[in-house]
């Protein structure tokens, strides 16, 4: 055929110069594909949950500045759990000397503390003694657990069912290296598994959780890719009925994966647990886009029988639809910016970046494609499409009734919202399904707590902080914290001015900053800094959420600044980094979802040239975010702050399968000049790929729905529930709007 009336010209002239060029587009694409490849193999993955908090902000600066002021040490802590239920039993003391040896034998290792160190117990001497004398030794141990010793503590539990062997590493030069002595600490763990088969180890502390929040990350992509794929392969054949077809669509879709590792591979780019998803985001992203091409091209060879003719058909259907789809999923990633946590804005710039390839690949390759195979029509679907054709027909019929159970809906979505709680507790950012998040239930619950508040304050010259003054000081505002039932523990000058007392001497500076530097070589966080100015009360605590971190916060900034004055002092922390990320991304969620609504909606209005189509496209898009988050409200209640993003995310995505709705009804409308009429043949028409579209993009955020990574999967559940409720409001909600 060399003519196609139902095509525009520009259409026809574009599918046949795609077809003389067919070849070169797919040798090119496919030597894409192949530097995808290559590239994939350099990326890089950055470990550290530091990344979710931004550098630029004050609070993250306090941390920095505290850290660089008084160092850091990270610590590996492994937890000793005998099944009898006494560590201090012979045989168990005997198995905790063996792993200190060889923890203490690691050269990482700086120091190693233990029950046996707080009675200068060294392993070889342990391992030479009978029961009878390591029975007396343990009862040492309990007399010194009773009297409530401060170190012993947290490294014996008070009913001597737990024990802890902490091995102090100094500062890691790299990420590679905290990888690597997680690593070997591991099999550390192992070993003694295997060596004391009556006692089972556990490990928790930070350089593990760093390590498990990059390997949970991972897996979060990779874990599931297969599955992933098999799924949207799945999708597409049901859609298509072609074996061959279906190999094409999944042929871009493989280059989307590829093409965006590889890119981030040869650029260099570092990815972490929330912009590896970039790429799988992008696969259901490409189907959402080739899906609508393929199948207008088959609805063009029913009328046609010609290749060429069809490409036209389809060209000509869905440019504009999907260039404005594509228009305003861009927008919503790139609304990410807003975000608080960094991860989220690089999650969103690679997905808005890769969109930009999704289209290329849309309007290239995919069209190339569509001349060289064989054809087929996807007759198959034809009792689905007018089986929802049907549907929207009854809806819009029965329009009043449709439109009464959306409003009970929103109505009932808004009362879910309201138990909504933006909360988070760092501690919890695992599930109970994954050791790391066990061993520190049973740190917290037994021994201490596994993230610090420190304050930090300057005393305004140099050997202040060693000055009885500023001892005294420090010591109310200690006894203040031994009062909350938060703190597990702390240290402070305070602490060494006891140890000097203890061992008889006098409490000299000299001899307060020697039991400073002698602490931090056995671990114990460095509190008074080289020059004697600044000091720092370490304290650590037990499972504190959000509100309770700000609170404590709150109420210690004002204890502090009685002594030593408002601005010389600094409250920070990892969990005051969690608690303002989840408090500042509440807002930039509520800013975010504004101007994606203010800006969708402006795109969606000057390109289908109608207002009142742009202001219904607004309820079948905004009532699924409302759903979603009803539904988590009423049978969850409490969200990570990953959650916050959900909103300006899945709109501009949501709106995709209304854009391609309105534009069929448009069309339908102007040549039926019915509304019945128009809403039945667009449903029937695009109906089917509104349905695997969603489906699709739904399953793109399943492998982070499933993950046991709190962050993770409260932003893929949320983002899953979201589009699921966006198909439904679009099939049975919007074409009662429509009449």
């Amino acid at each position: 055929m060399t003519n196609d009336p139902v095509a525009a010209p520009w259409a026809l002239r574009t599918a046949r110069g795609i077809k003389r060029a067919r070849w070169a587009i797919i040798i090119v694409w496919l030597a894409a594909i192949v530097g995808g490849m290559m590239g994939g193999e350099k990326v890089l993955y950055d470990p550290d949950v530091l990344v979710y908090f931004d550098r630029a902000k004050p609070e993250r600066q306090a941390f920095d500045a505290v850290e660089a002021r008084f160092g850091q040490s990270r610590e590996v802590v492994t937890l000793v759990l005998p099944q009898s239920g006494d560590v201090l039993a012979p045989a168990v003391l005997r198995a905790i000397a063996d792993y200190e040896a060889r923890v203490r034998a690691r050269p990482e290792v700086s120091a190693v503390r233990s029950p046996l160190t707080q009675i200068n117990l060294e392993p070889g001497a342990v391992r030479a003694m009978d029961d009878a004398a390591l029975a007396e030794e343990a009862s040492r141990l309990r007399a010194l657990r009773a009297q409530d010793d401060g170190r012993l503590r947290t490294l014996l539990a008070e009913d001597a069912s737990v024990a802890a062997v902490a091995a102090i590493v100094p500062d890691l030069l790299s990420n590679d290296e905290a990888r690597a002595v997680a690593r070997d600490h591991a099999q550390l763990k192992e070993l003694a598994r295997q060596a004391h088969p009556d006692v089972d180890f556990m490990q928790t502390g930070r350089i593990v959780i760093d390590d498990a929040f990059l390997r949970e990350s991972q897996d979060d992509v990779t874990g599931y890719a297969g599955a992933q794929l098999g799924l949207l392969a799945a999708l597409i054949f049901a859609a298509l009925g072609s074996f061959s077809l279906s190999l094409g669509v999944m042929l871009l879709v493989f280059i989307a994966l590829t093409g965006t590792v590889g890119t981030l591979g040869w650029l260099g780019i570092q990815v972490n647990g929330i912009s590896s998803a970039a790429p799988v985001v992008l696969m259901g992203l490409m189907v959402a886009s080739a899906i609508h091409v393929a199948m207008a091209w088959q609805e063009g060879l029913r009328r046609t029988g010609d290749k060429v003719s069809a490409l036209a058909i389809a060209l000509d259907r869905n440019a504009k639809p999907v260039v404005l789809s594509v228009a305003t999923t861009l927008i919503s990633f790139l609304l990410l910016n807003l975000a608080e946590a960094p991860p989220f804005r690089d999650l969103g710039n690679i997905v808005a970046a890769g969109l930009l390839g999704v289209l290329v690949l849309t309007f290239t390759l995919l069209p190339a494609l569509l001349t060289v195979l064989p054809r087929s029509y996807g007759r198959h679907r034809s009792h689905f499409e007018a089986w929802l054709g049907e549907t929207a027909s009854f809806c819009a019929r029965h329009r009043g009734t449709a439109m009464l159970v959306g409003f009970v809906v929103a109505l009932a979505s808004a009362a879910g919202v309201m138990s909504i709680r933006v909360d988070d507790t760092f501690s919890h950012y695992f599930d109970e399904r994954y050791e790391i998040r066990q061993a520190t239930d049973i740190f917290e619950r037994k021994l201490s707590g596994t993230t610090i508040i420190d304050i930090a304050a300057d005393t305004g010259m140099p050997g202040g902080a060693l000055l009885p003054e500023a001892i005294t000081r420090v010591e109310a505002l200690s006894q203040w914290l031994e009062e909350r039932p938060e703190v597990a523990r702390i240290d402070s000058v305070v602490t060494l001015r006891d140890a000097v007392l203890a061992a008889g001497e006098t409490p000299t500076a000299d001899a307060i900053m020697d039991a400073g530097i002698a602490a931090t070589r056995e671990g114990v966080p460095r509190v008074v800094d080289e020059e004697g100015r600044h000091l720092r009360i370490s304290i650590v605590m037990r499972g504190v959420s959000s509100r309770d971190t700000l609170d404590f916060r709150d109420a210690a900034q004002d204890v502090a600044a009685d002594q030593f004055g408002a601005q010389n002092v600094m409250v920070t922390g990892l969990p005051i980094l969690s608690a303002e990320l989840s408090v500042g991304s509440a807002r930039a969620m509520v800013v975010g979802m504004l101007l994606a609504l203010l800006l969708i909606s402006v795109l969606l209005i000057a390109t289908l040239r109608d207002a009142w189509l742009g202001v219904i496209s607004l309820v079948p898009n905004l009532l699924p975010v409302a759903m979603a988050f009803g539904l988590w409200g009423a049978f969850v209640g409490e969200v990570s702050f990953a959650a916050t993003v959900v909103g300006a995310l899945t709109y501009g995505i949501v709106v995709d399968d209304t854009v391609h709705l309105l534009a069929k009804y448009q069309r339908f409308r102007a040549e039926l000049g019915n509304v019945l009429a128009a809403v039945r043949r667009a449903f029937a028409s695009v109906g089917v790929a509104v349905v695997v579209t969603s489906l699709a993009l739904a399953a793109s955020f399943l492998p982070f729905a499933l993950s046991g990574f709190l962050i993770n999967r409260h932003f893929g559940a949320l983002t899953a529930l979201t589009l699921i409720g966006a198909m439904v409001a679009d099939l049975l909600l919007l074409p009662a709007l429509l009449a």
